[in-house]
């Protein structure tokens, strides 16, 4: 209902690489009941709400014909093709809302297969469905369940834009890198946001698409779209104010953003 049919991403298109595929992919294993007391006590808090939000995004391609026994043929192994990084925007008491970059969610077809993303969000490992997407301005909304034992912050974005140099952060899977009770967190430098794209200076790569990029007050500014090629450490977002229309957008039919 919300997708915009809208091919291509309004970047710099000669200074970039859009993260599409990641290279490596380590499963969290799934069902940790210590999980959420480990994180409590285990965070600093100035990166609490980036490493408590955190997701790791896959995609899978599965055969359809042939393969009702998934473990008795190697061709029937479920395939993964990329993964991204997004976070927990907002939950309610059954579903959680994934925040990540539009141009992982965009399907690409493999003849044979369906595909499937998962997110791994408190090591607990779910599918997850594209609610929303807006491929002209790279962003995408995943909805999925909410496990009985999670817990997790409820975003705020940064509606004002941050001084050019003021400290951020991400929480990301750069290379497709993730593991039980692991966060990738990197830090850098707001660079300052026009009508087309936000600029910070945080190290990116392939897999890092999607993650959430926070002032030091951990309110959400934007999200990571693509790196400079050959000079990872300077990353272009959607505009704060792209990210913020999608938002509402979404929020104007289903409550998902609490003010």
């Amino acid at each position: 209902m919300f997708i915009k049919k809208v091919v291509g991403v309004t970047v710099y298109i000669s200074i970039i690489t859009l993260f599409v595929f990641g290279c490596m992919n380590i499963k969290s294993s799934v069902g940790n009941k210590n999980i959420e007391k480990y994180f409590h006590e285990n965070v600093d808090e100035r990166y609490r709400i980036g490493v408590e939000n955190y997701v790791f995004l896959i995609k899978n391609h599965q055969m359809e014909l042939g393969c009702d026994d998934l473990t008795s043929d190697p061709m029937c192994m479920p395939l993964t093709t990329s993964t991204a990084t997004g976070l927990v925007f907002s939950s309610d008491e059954n579903s959680l809302f994934v925040l990540t970059a539009a141009h992982f969610c965009k399907s690409y077809p493999i003849l044979g297969t369906s595909e499937i993303i998962y997110g791994v969000a408190k090591d607990q490992e779910r599918p997850l469905y594209i609610l929303a997407m807006d491929e002209e301005t790279d962003i995408c909304l995943l909805m999925g369940t909410k496990y009985n034992n999670e817990a997790f912050n409820q975003i705020k974005l940064e509606l004002n834009v941050p001084s050019i140099g003021s400290d951020v952060y991400t929480v990301a899977s750069p290379n497709g890198v993730a593991g039980e009770g692991l966060r990738p967190i990197f830090t850098g430098k707001f660079a300052g946001c026009n009508d087309i794209n936000c600029m910070t200076t945080i190290p990116a790569t392939f897999g890092s698409s999607g993650a959430g990029i926070y002032t030091s007050e951990g309110k959400l500014i934007t999200i990571v779209m693509a790196v400079t090629t050959g000079f990872e450490n300077l990353v272009l977002s959607p505009s704060q104010e792209d990210l913020h229309k999608f938002i509402l957008t979404i929020d104007s039919v289903i409550d998902i953003y609490q003010y």
